[in-house]
């Protein structure tokens, strides 16, 4: 993963993996298929390491504006300076196999469910501000975490970034 997370998968060469890998190229072929599906495998295991961490961070009872507001505030401490592995993929979203793209948005898709999940239970509260779309709202949260992953290459920005996410939440509150 350390290769794709840090050269891209367009600048990173079969090379460059054996290297990290310590691998000839005719095992990295025998046991991944190549570039691509070590790729894919790559995105697979890193899928399964947020989805575990937005599960508890995102999609325990109890649901509400209480539980999003924890996730975004656990942001001021240890994130990745490299920003999210999967925000960067989609910068090269025209360059990787589809099959990686497709996890990508999967991945995506998913956690904008549990956005709404908590969304929904705040609106069943009376917590949420009458009128609001929740499946709106859960995307922007989305678009929202996606360029927090991107500005938090900056460890100064972290609370910053925390702060106005939590002002976000602030204005969806009844």
């Amino acid at each position: 993963m350390e290769a794709f997370w840090e050269r891209g998968y367009s600048a990173t060469s079969i090379r460059d993996l054996v290297q990290v890998m310590q691998m000839v190229p005719k095992s990295v072929y025998a046991e991944f298929g190549g570039k691509d599906a070590l790729f894919v495998a790559t995105i697979e295991h890193y899928v399964a390491e947020q989805s575990a961490r937005y599960r508890v961070q995102l999609g325990e009872a109890p649901f509400g504006l209480e539980r999003i507001e924890g996730y975004f505030e656990s942001l001021r401490e240890g994130q990745e300076h490299r920003g999210c592995f999967l925000v960067n993929t989609l910068a090269e979203s025209a360059s990787i196999p589809a099959e990686a793209l497709e996890r990508v948005q999967g991945f995506f898709r998913w956690l904008e469910g549990l956005y709404a999940q908590n969304l929904a239970a705040a609106d069943r509260a009376g917590t949420l501000r009458p009128g609001l779309d929740v499946a709106r709202v859960a995307s922007a949260l989305v678009v929202y975490d996606q360029g927090l992953a991107v500005a938090s290459r900056s460890s100064a920005q972290r609370g910053v970034l925390a702060d106005g996410a939590l002002a976000l939440l602030d204005a969806f509150r009844a």
